[in-house]
């Protein structure tokens, strides 16, 4: 079978190198600055077994990205995987050298926090998966039924950050959630004798990197550190990618409180949509947010109730509640002075005579305060609180009618518990700044 690919648009922004060379179709020397590099292949139709090849014979010809100025991303590995030219990412455990093992079962050397990165990498997108993160899932990783990569845009290695005093600090590799951005650094054997100074080094380049990083764009806000000598530590390298992953999520959370909110909420409820409407309702009174058919359907209704018309239960129930709606109003409208003076004082009209003669009066209420009706009946939180109020004889039995009581009370008590939560995980994270320094070579 035969492909139609573009070398160019495939591997140009993977792999720079190898359009050189399948334009010479052999192993380049120098090209002379005269004659440009032939790049027909590109327009051709091509097997992929032939891609594979030219691959293949590349790596060949590059030896190894193992030495200074070469790193390798995960990207890159993942389009050598696909094209059938790396069968396996490798550590060797006995000589702490890390490899790709290719198809002609060779070994192409590569940097060991390469390897890490790409390891961390695909531990992070199992953990993801596992628990159920589609939201950072989809940020974070382009993924389709055969294919598996990062957003490069999201997910780097060796970046250089500016500070404000015109200092360049390389970071290993970093994760940005939300324009936030967490920063993995990889210690190796150097970083070591550090450990008895108390690191002074790493905390004054962490410190700089997250409080006078010019990159205001990007800004870090946390920095976990991985020890080499802790790699085969399964237990360890569990443990810190868990940790990695909750800080995505917690940063993920308090970039978007609503969101925060309304997931929290929807475990309390049990239905998404029904727990956005009431995250809402409760943070914009008085507006109508709340679907009452979403309402009628958590109900348990009593099916044993003879009507002479045969109305349904719930309609019942309505119409008694409108009704209650319509008392509330004409009672509060009829008492047209408020019993508070202070309800309705402003120093901003101390000085209107007309609007101080006018200042002890209610507005006139309407039943929108409760309800509206649009192509559906809308309820506000007031209006949900009455509506829930549902009396016996309308419900299947007694429990129902004490569940519901519940579930109001549930809802209330956990937007509070929530925020509260909300609240306690910012302060957390502001303290949380740097983690994974104290450990030290003890394995």
């Amino acid at each position: 079978m035969t492909h139609s690919i573009n070398v160019v648009k495939e591997f140009s922004t993977i792999f720079p190198k190898f359009i050189s060379f399948v334009g010479n179709n052999k192993i380049p020397q120098k090209i002379s600055k005269t004659k440009k590099t032939s790049l027909k292949i590109s327009q051709d139709k091509i097997s992929q077994e032939e891609v594979s090849k030219q691959l293949l014979a590349y790596m060949k010809h590059e030896n190894g990205w193992d030495k200074p100025g070469n790193k390798t991303n995960f990207n890159q590995i993942q389009k050598l995987i696909k094209n059938n030219v790396v069968k396996n990412v490798v550590r060797n455990v006995r000589t702490n050298q890390s490899y790709l093992e290719l198809q002609d079962d060779t070994k192409f050397n590569i940097r060991k926090q390469d390897e890490f990165h790409f390891t961390l990498v695909t531990f992070i997108y199992k953990y993801l998966k596992k628990h159920k993160y589609k939201e950072l899932l989809n940020e974070l990783f382009i993924e389709t039924d055969d294919d598996l990569f990062v957003n490069n845009e999201l997910v780097q290695i060796e970046q250089s950050e500016k500070t404000k005093d015109n200092c360049h600090y390389r970071t290993d590799m970093s994760f940005e959630i939300n324009s936030k951005r967490i920063v993995v650094e990889y210690l190796e054997k150097q970083h070591e004798k550090e450990k008895n100074l108390d690191y002074p080094y790493e905390k004054f380049r962490a410190f700089n990197l997250m409080f006078d990083n010019k990159n205001i764009d990007r800004e870090i806000v946390h920095i976990a550190y991985f020890w080499d000598n802790q790699y085969n530590n399964e237990k360890y390298f569990e443990k810190f990618v868990e940790d990695l992953c909750l800080k995505f999520v917690d940063y993920w959370d308090i970039t978007n409180k609503d969101a925060f909110c309304i997931r929290k909420l929807s475990k309390i409820v049990g239905n998404k949509s029904l727990a956005k409407q009431l995250y809402l309702a409760h943070t914009n009174k008085d507006v109508p947010i709340i679907k009452l058919n979403d309402i009628i359907k958590i109900i348990n209704w009593n099916q044993n109730i003879n009507t002479k018309s045969n109305i349904n239960i719930s309609k019942l129930w309505y119409n008694e509640f409108v009704d209650k709606v319509k008392q509330y109003i004409f009672a509060e409208n009829q008492n047209q002075v408020s019993l508070n003076a202070f309800d309705s004082y402003s120093d901003d009209n101390e000085s209107n005579d007309d609007s101080n003669n006018n200042s002890n009066k209610k507005k006139e209420i309407t039943h929108e305060l409760f309800y509206k009706i649009n192509d559906d009946i809308m309820l506000t939180q007031s209006g949900l609180h009455i509506y829930l109020s549902v009396e016996l004889k309308y419900l299947s039995n007694i429990s129902e009618y004490f569940r519901l009581r519940k579930f109001y009370e549930n809802i209330t008590q956990g937007l509070v518990d929530i925020l509260g939560e909300f609240r306690e995980k910012e302060l957390k994270l502001k303290e949380q700044i740097i983690t994974g320094l104290e450990i030290n070579n003890t394995t």
